[in-house]
């Protein structure tokens, strides 16, 4: 299984690795989100349990009605005997491994085999008797557990060596080793239900690295301090990224929509590639893809990367692969998120984000921190450069406006919140844009009863703020009757330069307003056509420099 980060907000998990899928019932698949339950027991199973285990036990319905209540009791003994132990039996998972093993735990002969740990996590002792694991799908039942009991909380180390001995009470070897380039790790019940499994495979491993699950089972991850036969040591961070190729995707955009342009002029998606190597790489006969099925989807023309080098490959679906030109594969990025990964010439995988990327925002890009350690987004993309982390790319959560904007003829309390724990919410009233300093700190509802523009944002600390929004109330008989001057606006006479003068009038003409003939639908007739309020300062508005009178072009916010 693989556990995507949902959002994009503060406290996304920062790696995408492959994970175990965990099974429960006779072929019966859990949902790929739903791994808690293996450590913690799972629900009830269906009520067809029991009559299996009606027909296990030999019981049938008798015209006896003692005899039918006496049979029902021991068939529920029965059943409940059975998801008493299946819920134990969930708990065992394998919990960490080393497949590629130099210089670290040795086995009773003093080789350096390859190990797997099992933990059983549950609060109940597991006989491991009859039980399977193998490195092959196809084969489930490869090699065989001795009777070993497992004690609650506790781990049982056995060596991938294919020394194949299985005694109990004696070290447990089985007849087959890892593969450190990766492959399928699965064990199961004595009846065929898988419990814990890497499918289709784990990823390739590093030398001395283990790799296996958190201590909290919802996410697989390599670890550079093994710790067979204890729990796995979460600190400090791993990179996935494989040594051997020193070649991953460290950023890329996959909704461009004012960034970087092609050659064509066009914002197609884009995927950088950066060699760690201190060596120059030819990626030619290397691919790109994003599908999991397709490994070969787009191929690389001969192409030599520099040491220390980056590169970027439009994906436009131009499909252009020429060598020493822009390149552009067949296929575009998805802003919803997809797979995406680097496969070298063997159809191995080099770095990928699987199962896939989260959903992206546009303009903004997501790849690998400096350390190759972390996937994140960057607010300040940077293609073919060193990525920027020194800009908070978690988001607070949009604001939510009640009463929105609009006319309005009675008082209303209108009130702003975020779904963002602690964040500070500033609003204004003047038409400028609130900031983490500028602005009234929200604390109630705003009571409003005539025309009022309240611009409003939401800050946190370590996150990036919301957009401002804003939200105009009408009063249309405020509208009607707006005096000629306001106090804090610009008023009495305007020059306009070359002896030529203008006067500051800001009420509506007093011989329409005022008159019989139109005074009755001046009311409608504001209502009855679009209205479009701009929201400014009034420093940028009337100011040096203001747009009203030099032509400049400044901030505003625009409702219709």
């Amino acid at each position: 299984m693989r556990i995507p980060c949902a959002t994009m907000d503060a406290g996304c998990r920062n790696t995408w690795p492959r994970m175990p899928s965990m099974r429960r019932g006779r072929g019966r698949v859990v949902s790929r989100y739903q791994i808690k339950w293996i450590a913690h027991g799972r629900p009830s199973a269906p009520r067809t349990r029991i009559a299996r285990s009606m027909s296990t036990f030999g019981f049938r319905t008798s015209h006896s009605s003692t005899r039918v209540l006496r049979t029902l009791a021991t068939v529920v003994l029965a059943a409940a005997a059975s998801l008493i132990a299946d819920a134990a039996d969930a708990a065992v998972v394998i919990s960490e491994f080393v497949a590629n093993n130099s210089t670290g735990l040795q086995d009773e002969d003093g080789a350096l085999s390859d190990w797997i740990e099992i933990w059983n996590s549950g609060a109940s002792p597991v006989d491991l008797g009859g039980w399977r694991i193998t490195d092959t799908a196809a084969n489930p039942a490869k090699w065989l557990f001795p009777a070993t009991v497992v004690g609650a909380g506790q781990y049982l180390v056995i060596f991938a060596s294919s020394k194949n001995r299985a005694v109990s009470g004696a070290e447990l070897h089985t007849n087959f080793a890892l593969s450190s380039g990766g492959e399928y790790l699965g064990l199961s019940q004595p009846n065929g239900t898988i419990v814990s499994e890497y499918a289709p495979s784990y990823p390739p491993q590093i030398a001395n690295v283990s790799y296996g699950l958190t201590n909290d089972l919802l996410s697989a991850r390599c670890f550079l301090a093994p710790t067979p036969g204890a729990a796995n040591a979460e600190s400090p961070s791993c990179s996935l990224v494989d040594p051997n190729t020193g070649l991953y995707i460290t950023e890329f955009m996959a909704s461009n929509s004012n960034g970087l342009q092609d050659q064509d002029g066009a914002f197609s998606d884009w995927i950088e590639i950066f060699n760690s190597n201190g060596a120059p790489v030819d990626l030619g006969g290397w691919y790109l893809t994003d599908s999991a099925s397709t490994l070969t989807n787009w191929a690389f023309p001969t192409t030599v990367l520099a040491a220390g080098a980056r590169i970027i490959v439009f994906a436009s679906n131009k499909n252009r692969a020429v060598s020493g030109a822009q390149l552009h594969t067949n296929f575009a990025l998805s802003g919803g998120g997809e797979y995406l990964a680097l496969v070298k010439p063997n159809s191995q995988v080099a770095y990928e984000y699987a199962p896939t990327y989260p959903p992206q925002t546009a303009d903004i890009s997501w790849g690998l921190s400096a350390d190759l350690s972390t996937q994140r987004c960057f607010v300040d993309p940077t293609p073919g450069t060193a990525n920027n982390e020194s800009l908070p790319c978690g988001f607070v959560a949009p604001l939510s406006v009640v009463p929105e904007r609009g006319f309005y003829n009675t008082p209303v309390q209108v009130t702003l919140s975020t779904t963002t724990s602690g964040a500070q919410i500033r609003y204004t009233t003047d038409g400028t844009e609130p900031t983490a300093t500028n602005g009234t700190i929200y604390t109630a509802p705003i009571a409003v009863s005539t025309t009022s523009v309240i611009r409003a944002a939401a800050f946190h600390t370590g996150l990036q703020p919301t957009p401002s929004v804003t939200h105009t109330y009408l009063y249309l008989d405020d509208v009607l009757g707006q005096p000629a001057v306001i106090p804090g606006y610009p008023n009495g006479t305007y020059d306009l330069g070359g002896g030529a003068i203008a006067i500051h009038d800001n009420e509506m003409d007093p011989n329409v307003v005022d008159d019989p003939a139109y005074s009755s639908m001046m009311i409608d007739a504001l209502t009855g056509i679009p209205t479009m309020s701009i929201a400014t300062s009034v420093a940028t508005m009337f100011g040096g420099g203001g747009f009203y009178d030099g032509g400049a072009e400044a901030p505003a916010s625009v409702e219709i």
